[in-house]
């Protein structure tokens, strides 16, 4: 369960890195929850692969290092985050991810909440899942995460 829960985590941080005036999705455009949901979901399939690949700086070049974790009730900061991803990514039989984002929604103009499950499919076929919430920040033309909890 403890790894089911931070590799929620882990994939909302990696895919927080991308333009999303490409999308037509910067901070102007926040209203629009379509334009919202596609760039977040461009995201998100990006940090899937990421971990798939076990690409830990892509992951970790889309979280804001201001950013603060809950992971299994414990509260991690970047550092503390980043070491734990970190140490998932380097074991032999991490699983594949696939994330199921169910709600994408503005929260004022710089800001955006997404609610989802990861799923983290060992090589035996079993499946763990659970719940994530996940707080992007656009800044500097990108959106980053900020907040991340499993």
């Amino acid at each position: 369960m403890i790894k089911t829960r931070f590799f929620i985590g882990v994939l909302v941080v990696a895919c927080s890195g991308l333009n999303l005036k490409a999308f037509g999705c910067g901070p102007q455009a926040a209203a629009d929850t379509e334009g919202l949901a596609g760039a977040i979901t461009v995201r998100l399939r990006a940090i899937e692969k990421a971990w798939n690949r076990g690409d830990e700086s892509s992951i970790f070049s889309q979280y804001d290092r201001s950013m603060v974790a809950i992971l299994e009730s414990n509260f991690l900061d970047y550092a503390h985050y980043r070491d734990t991803v970190k140490s998932m990514m380097a074991e032999a039989s991490r699983p594949n991810m696939k994330l199921d984002i169910n709600v994408v929604r503005p929260l004022g103009a710089r800001y955006a909440l997404v609610n989802g499950r990861v799923h983290m499919i060992e090589r035996s076929g079993s499946d763990q899942a659970s719940p994530f919430t996940i707080i992007y920040r656009y800044s500097g033309g990108q959106w980053m995460i900020v907040y991340a909890h499993s």
